[in-house]
C-alpha cells in the first residue's frame, strides 16, 4: 500500500486530537481510523465522490483553451455517494 503525503498529515491530525487529551486510551481499546483518499484537489472531499470531465473543443476554442478539466462532487440530496448525481 502506497500512503500520499495528504493521507499521511490528515491520519496524524486526527491521532494528535485523539492523544491531545481530548480522549483518554484506556489499556486494551482499539482506535480504527477510516480514511478515503483525496487526491484530486486536494479539497477534502473524498475523490469517491468526485467525477473528473474533461470538454473538449473540436475545430475551435472554449475561454480561448482547446480542453478544459473540471471536476463534479457527486451527491444524493445534500449527502456524499458514490452513486449520486453530479452537482
Amino acid at each position: 500500500m502506497v500512503m500520499h503525503m495528504t493521507e499521511i498529515v490528515w491520519i496524524w491530525s486526527v491521532l494528535k486530537t485523539l492523544l491531545s487529551g481530548r480522549k483518554t486510551i484506556q489499556n486494551g481499546e482499539t482506535i480504527t481510523v477510516y480514511y478515503d483518499v483525496d487526491v484530486i484537489g486536494p479539497d477534502e472531499i473524498p475523490d469517491k465522490y468526485q467525477v473528473e470531465v474533461v470538454f473538449t473543443a473540436v475545430n475551435g476554442t472554449v475561454d480561448g483553451q482547446t480542453q478544459i478539466e473540471k471536476v463534479f462532487n457527486l451527491k444524493k440530496g445534500d449527502e456524499y455517494a458514490e452513486d449520486g448525481v453530479m452537482s
